[in-house]
């Protein structure tokens, strides 16, 4: 992503979703504080995705999301230029298959989509 904002000249948005585990059935007090404390942990996320493309030497801005990847990456879509998303299939016949994020995001985006795979 720092490479290609490098190389096109655009702004660098890193984009972190994150969802409330749908089996979470606490007490609505200690809910909201579970949930607090799992977008502070996401945050932390983020800020450490920042400072590794800031040391790559990005100038990347940072939004932390509630809610599915591929749905606020679709709408993030709408206005950005591309949107890189990594998929992390494992080896074998799971190479030639994309993650649910990724999947769900190229039959959604309305624009270009770039997906990074880990595996080497």
């Amino acid at each position: 992503g720092v490479e290609e904002a490098q190389r096109s000249g655009d702004e660098l948005e890193l984009v972190h979703s994150w969802v409330v585990p749908t089996s979470w059935n606490s007490a609505y007090v200690e809910y909201l504080g579970d949930v607090q404390l799992m977008e502070d942990m996401r945050r932390d996320v983020l800020d450490e995705a920042l400072e590794y493309a800031r040391s790559l030497g990005g100038a990347p801005a940072g939004r932390l999301e509630q809610g599915g990847a591929a749905p606020i990456l679709a709408e993030r879509s709408r206005t950005a230029n591309v949107v890189i998303v990594g998929s992390h299939a494992t080896g074998g016949m799971a190479r030639f298959l994309l993650g649910s994020v990724s999947h769900d995001l190229l039959l959604e985006a309305a624009g270009p989509v770039i997906v990074v795979s880990d595996n080497e």
